[in-house]
């Protein structure tokens, strides 16, 4: 142990016992990168936080009491500052992160920042707030009781489960749906949130069931099995 720097030397000693892969993935190349960021088919749509190191393999407390704490709505990894990391994310300085949408491989507009301490990290990831996929949960956090107040309307992105982490046309058109739904809300000032749904999914299939006859109605403007409904 080094005596002259005793906290670091605890603080290395509980790094060493920690089981921080659990809750950290570490990424070394750039098909790790692409799995990591990718929405799979069943996969979760939880927003993907990543680290960017001198060293991927460097354990950093901030990061993982952050990934623990925030284990059931996020995932962590972190990644060596290569050259085409740092391209990529416009990292400028090392020990940053950035907070990634799976739906729409889009980071939040707060871009690249420096990992804070704890309590300041796991702040500065939940107020990055991205278009949700419709869930009990989502639903629950944004309209609370049921449709009155902002969620007098809500308007449906519909898409085949595999479309989004396969097709950037497809996520291009979940982009499209995004603006216009800021727009909605920022000038109209109708009641109105915004949620995506794999409607093939175990989840959607109620929905599914639920808004196939209006999905009948405007079949020709279904494309790719892409489309819109308000209700």
């Amino acid at each position: 142990w080094d005596f002259f720097n005793l906290a670091g030397s605890v603080l290395q000693a509980v790094l060493d016992v920690v089981p921080y892969t659990n809750h950290v993935r570490i990424l070394t190349s750039e098909t790790d990168l692409d799995d990591f960021l990718r929405l799979h088919p069943s996969g979760s749509s939880s927003p993907r936080v990543l680290v960017v190191l001198d060293d991927s393999r460097r354990p950093v407390m901030s990061v993982y009491s952050t990934a623990a704490r925030l284990a059931d709505t996020h995932h962590f990894a972190q990644i060596s500052a290569f050259r085409w990391v740092t391209d990529r994310f416009k990292i400028s300085r090392l020990r940053s992160f950035v907070v990634v949408d799976p739906a729409t491989r889009q980071g939040g507009v707060q871009g690249a920042r420096l990992v804070p301490g704890t309590q300041a990290f796991v702040e500065q990831v939940r107020e990055v707030r991205f278009l949700p996929e419709l869930t009990r949960h989502t639903f629950a956090e944004r309209c609370g009781d049921g449709f009155r107040g902002s969620c007098t309307w809500f308007a449906l992105f519909l898409t085949p489960s595999r479309a989004l982490g396969a097709e950037e046309s497809a996520r291009r058109a979940l982009r499209r749906f995004r603006e216009a739904c800021r727009n909605l809300q920022t000038h109209t000032g109708v009641g109105i949130e915004c949620f995506w749904m794999r409607y093939d999914s175990i989840g959607g299939a109620a929905w599914n069931a639920a808004l196939r006859p209006l999905r009948e109605k405007v079949q020709d403007a279904v494309k790719d099995g892409i489309w819109v409904a308000a209700v």
